[in-house]
């Protein structure tokens, strides 16, 4: 109750001290004060802030740092728990994916030169053959008996071109006899070698060493020019074919490496570039790009599918961070939580990054960090700046 009473008189005695006779008396007094004693009260006051605002500051920092000891010695004490994981500093590459096929270098259909029955297929599915091995005979009976009919009158011209031959150099009969049978002598022999050579095409032989893939017709039936008689493969010499987009033009050169999956078979490599096509296609606005293969034992088949992966940008020395720790702001800007651990509690910092390529998870930082900060990891979402958190282990 006493308490009460004080509290009321000093109220009032406030009410009296302020009221507005009181307060323009002040007023009055001030403004009749001089230049030289305003000033002076100036400067008293202000030097009394400075040394107010001084002795906030240090008991502003005493306090920190005392709590900073109490929090480190009290154990019932408990900040924000988190980890946190080092930069990742060193070779950073991209690749973009495309689909190709194998491809062999030798993977022929063979059509006959000419018109004719199958009299002979000389070979089976699956053999090897060699270069220059018969594989298919067609009818030729015909032009056996014009070749025979040919050699005869050609034999005949030969024997008047050769008497016709004396006479003249004997001056014997007229010169245009002698030419007749001069040219009579080239024609058979001309026709004679155009027979010859239709004869050979009757005869379908190996181009290269291979392996017979599919024979299409059967004995007996007509084949000709129009129609393939067969596939010939041989395998030593195959390469992946694959179309890219023409948006890569000048960054996928020759010795670009690529990274090679057979889906079909588990196979997976790396290799490189071969060659790169030098015409884009109107159609579809790609390119297309080689890479050679060896393989010995003949497992990868033409036109079997695969998984081609080309790398299109390339660092030595490049700061990465796991796209998962990497924040955005609500004006778009990047940054992550630095751990900073250079008092006795940690503190995290908020650190905005400028980015540059990601792949494969991770994401380079071009700017902001050096490479060798401590990164929030579990707890990134849940921090704020400046925070003081307790620093655990990953495991």
């Amino acid at each position: 109750m006493k308490s009460s009473l004080n509290y009321k008189q000093n109220s009032s005695t406030c009410m009296k001290r302020f009221n507005p006779v009181f307060l323009f008396g002040i007023i009055l007094l001030s403004a009749c004060s001089s230049p030289q004693e305003n000033l002076s009260q100036l400067s008293a006051l202000q030097h009394e802030r400075d040394s107010l605002i001084e002795v906030k500051d240090k008991i502003a920092s005493r306090l920190f740092e005392l709590e900073t000891e109490i929090t480190f010695l009290d154990s019932n004490k408990r900040f924000l728990q988190v980890t946190a994981v080092p930069l990742e500093v060193g070779k950073f590459e991209r690749y973009f994916e495309v689909y190709g096929r194998v491809e062999a270098d030798k993977n022929v259909r063979i059509f006959p030169e000419t018109n004719g029955i199958i009299t002979e297929i000389t070979v089976r599915e699956g053999q090897s053959v060699k270069k220059g091995q018969l594989l298919v005979e067609l009818d030729a009976s015909v032009l056996y008996r014009n070749i025979e009919e040919v050699k005869t009158q050609l034999n005949l011209a030969k024997t008047l071109f050769e008497k016709q031959e004396r006479l003249w150099k004997q001056k014997i009969g007229s010169e245009v006899q002698f030419l007749e049978a001069q040219n009579n002598v080239a024609n058979l022999e001309n026709r004679l070698a155009t027979l010859n050579a239709q004869l050979k095409m009757t005869k379908i032989r190996a181009p290269f060493d291979g392996v017979v893939d599919e024979i299409f017709p059967k004995q007996g039936e007509l084949a000709g020019p129009a129609s393939p008689i067969l596939r010939l493969i041989n395998l030593s010499e195959i390469h992946i074919e694959a179309d890219i987009s023409e948006s890569y033009v000048g960054q996928v050169k020759q010795g670009t490496p690529v990274k090679i999956n057979l889906p079909n078979t588990g196979v997976s490599f790396q290799s490189a570039v071969s060659q790169v096509g030098q015409f884009i296609n109107p159609d579809n606005r790609t390119y297309r790009i080689q890479i050679r293969l060896k393989d010995p034992e003949g497992t990868y088949k033409p036109n079997l599918l695969v998984s081609v992966k080309i790398r299109d940008y390339e660092s030595d020395s490049a700061i990465t961070i796991p796209n998962s720790l990497l924040l955005q702001s609500p004006d778009g800007q990047d940054f992550v939580y630095i751990v900073n651990q250079q008092e006795q509690v940690p503190t995290v910092t908020k650190q905005f990054i400028k980015t540059g390529v990601s792949y494969g998870g991770k994401t380079e930082v071009v700017d902001g960090l050096k490479g060798t900060e401590l990164i929030v990891e579990k707890g990134a979402r849940s921090v704020k700046d400046g925070q003081r958190v307790t620093l655990v282990s990953n495991d």
